[in-house]
């Protein structure tokens, strides 16, 4: 999503670094390991060997479930390189890739995992003691697919008590950093759906900002490194002093221009940061927008484990996220799946009782608008409305409110009959993130309409990537690129493990409430997706309406709004485009209309994977018609009963085995049992079915009594 970025000042960069230095720590290198499988209550790892890192830096070893214990005693130094950590949080943070991981500190399980909840932040101490020890050992079984691997293992040092530390400060920096140069290197916008105005001015002004900042940075002073209290008094003065030159951007550019009152007044609105008033309000965030967040937790509903784990999965999730709730009141989550709600409702009523609480209060949005999230390129047409049917009814029924949001963030491509489909079932918004997968063409747009072979349009997104957690630079460098492709001032992040489910954790929770207090982050603050995606859509609501009126005779559909150009300076910048830089104006906004399928240029082999699969589904679906129109014709002509909640029933049965990593044969062999299973119940309710139906027709015809001279055999 962003472009090239220029190289970082160096006396920034490398400030940046040993701030880390000062409370972080790598550890990778200090594991011993043992692959007898035993208790770790008390283990002694003196006689254990060195884990040795292959060329990724990893600890690896074979696949097919093996044990493989990792232990490192961790002894709390009386500073690092200098600094005193007397006092700070100590937490170890993990990467795994393995199919189970137990977390053991002291000998006591302190934390877990998978190969989708793959990572921690395990606290060892919340006020280290130089001196005082710790035994970690980690439990790890590879998967059974593939060789299994400690990806990472850091030390962090914190601040206890929400304060400074050097860490902290270092993101800070980077975000700022990162900032200031996306901004000079982004002139270039894709569209817009608001009037930029570039000033010459501002620009040349930020320029001189990442120098006035490396000045200011540079005045760091390192010679009190051993005195924590004056050195982080030190970062607390270079806070305000940054906060100083960013106050006097606007002021800088009344001073040094003359525009007219319009040109003036335009600029003030689309400043791309601002003070609050009064530097002393540092929970005040500089930048102008915001990131909006929605708890989400992607829980598969087979793949590389059968349906039946899918259950329990489900359970932990939702037990973990209300519980979650109970403790940070702000958090709003999202879940999509009417069929796994319909699961819960049947076998937990008390779980159901405490979401459809939630759901009330708006803290447990109500996402997907279909039963599952299904294949979209397979499937019939008619089992596409029966998604949406089936999902809209039991969220009507429910939760009282029909499901506005089409949530597909895994969903391998889509078929360009989906947005009349999605339209005529009450649904407004489409939001993906899979398209961000491609393996060559970069989807062009982050939010775009997208119209469907018969003129319907819905409005849609390209959200960020599922799975995430709150990592502060990363989520800024995002919100930056999406301002700047986008031309939205708010972005939408999405933290949670998922995959098998998960959903956010407690340190996530806890991360986000210490950056909520920085003014070098922008504003944070949770959000259901209709809400946001309403929020934007209203920004562009004039020219939705406006082409909703035009149809057809738009003609920029498809295509980049601006010349794709990376522009390396301003003076280029001014020769490429305008004659001079302040006779750029204004950009028109434009939406763009995107007339085509939703292609994923990944995956390409479901398609061809597990035929049998593809075979089962198109003759149950051709199995449903049959069966449903001999049915209607039996009731109509005969009386008979509608079999309405047999062939109900079977419906949802088919179109389960429609979700996006059971049809395409991506699953794993026992998901294919229990689908196979479920395939022939679905033939064999249907055919009986239809012999009911033929012989209730058949019944109503009037013949001759028999013997008949002139009968035929048939």
């Amino acid at each position: 999503m962003s472009a090239s970025v220029p190289p970082a000042s160096n006396n920034i960069s490398e400030s940046i670094a040993k701030l880390r230095h000062l409370s972080r720590v790598e550890v990778q290198s200090g594991w011993r390991y043992s692959d007898c499988d035993s208790a770790v209550d008390y283990v002694n790892i003196c006689n254990w060997q060195v884990a040795e890192l292959n060329e990724k830096g990893h600890i690896a070893w074979p696949s097919g479930k093996q044990v493989l214990h990792l232990g490192q005693h961790f002894l709390i130094p009386n500073n690092l390189h200098g600094y005193p950590v007397t006092g700070l949080r100590l937490l170890l943070g993990l990467t795994w890739w393995a199919e189970d991981a137990q977390i053991f500190v002291n000998g006591e399980l302190v934390g877990q995992g998978d190969l989708f909840d793959c990572s921690d932040r395990v606290l060892l101490t919340d006020s280290a003691i130089p001196g005082d020890e710790f035994l970690v050992i980690l439990r790890l079984v590879s998967p059974g697919h593939d060789s299994g691997a400690l990806v990472r293992s850091i030390c962090f040092y914190e601040s206890a008590d929400s304060g400074l530390d050097p860490g902290f400060v270092a993101d800070e920096l980077e975000i700022l950093q990162n900032f200031l140069t996306r901004n000079l290197a982004n002139l270039k916008f894709p569209y817009s759906p608001n009037q930029i105005v570039a000033h010459q001015a501002f620009i040349v002004k930020r320029e001189t900002l990442k120098s006035e900042i490396a000045r200011e940075v540079g005045l760091i002073d390192w010679s009190v490194l051993c005195d924590r209290q004056k050195f982080d008094r030190s970062l607390a003065v270079l806070r305000q002093n940054l906060l100083g030159c960013l106050r006097d951007v606007p002021r800088d550019l009344k001073d040094g221009t003359t525009e007219s009152a319009e040109s003036a007044e335009r600029r003030e609105n689309h400043l791309v940061f601002v003070i609050g008033e009064g530097g002393e309000k540092l929970s005040t965030s500089i930048y102008i927008g915001e990131i909006y967040l929605l708890g989400h937790a992607h829980l598969d509903l087979a793949w590389l484990w059968p349906i039946e784990e899918t259950w329990s999965a489900a359970e932990r999730t939702f037990e973990s996220v209300l519980k979650l709730q109970s403790e940070f009141p702000d958090l709003i989550f999202c879940h999509s799946t009417p069929a796994l709600y319909a699961w819960i409702e049947e076998h937990r009523p008390d779980l159901f009782t405490a979401i459809k609480k939630q759901v009330a209060a708006g803290l447990w949005e109500v996402v997907g608008g279909l039963w599952v999230e299904p294949d979209l390129n397979l499937i019939s047409a008619e089992s596409m409305v029966r998604q949406v049917f089936y999902g809209q009814r039991y969220a009507q029924e429910k939760f009282g409110e029909l499901m506005r949001v089409v949530w597909l963030p895994d969903t391998f491509g889509f078929g360009w009959q989906l947005p009349q489909i999605l339209r005529a079932g009450g649904l407004d918004y489409f939001v993906t993130q899979k398209l961000r997968w491609n393996d060559t063409t970069e989807f062009p747009y982050g939010v775009f309409l997208w119209e469907g072979l018969d003129g319907t349009k819905i409005f849609s997104m390209m959200s960020a990537a599922i799975g995430e957690g709150i990592e502060s630079v990363k989520m800024a460098n995002y919100t930056f690129d999406w301002q700047f492709k986008t031309g939205l001032q708010s972005a939408f992040w999405l933290p949670g493990v998922g995959d098998h489910g998960g959903g956010p954790t407690r340190d996530m929770l806890e991360v986000m409430k210490r950056w909520e207090m920085s003014p070098f982050f922008p504003s944070l603050q949770f959000a259901k997706a209709v809400d946001y995606l309403s929020l934007i859509e209203s920004q562009f609501l004039p020219e939705i309406l406006q082409s909703e009126s035009a149809g057809a005779a738009l003609n920029w559909e498809n295509k980049p709004i601006l010349k794709d150009e990376v522009v390396e300076n301003l003076s280029e910048f001014e020769a490429k485009n305008f004659n001079e830089i302040s006779d750029f104006k204004t950009i028109l906004p434009r939406l763009p209309i995107w007339k085509d399928e939703l292609y994923l240029e990944f995956h390409r082999g479901c398609y061809t994977t597990r035929a049998d699969q593809k075979r089962q589904n198109r003759r149950c679906e051709e199995l449903l018609y049959q069966a449903e129109l001999l049915s209607s014709f039996a009731t109509i002509c005969a009386g008979a009963i509608y079999p309405k909640s047999e062939l109900e029933t079977s419906w949802k049965q088919v179109l389960f085995n429609q979700f996006h990593d059971i049809l395409p044969g991506s699953a794993i062999a026992q998901v294919y049992i229990d689908a196979n299973l479920a395939f022939a119940e679905v033939d064999r309710t249907c055919r009986q079915i239809m012999l009911k139906s033929l012989d209730a027709i058949a019944r109503q015809i009037s013949l001759p009594s028999p013997p008949q001279s002139d009968a035929q055999p048939i």
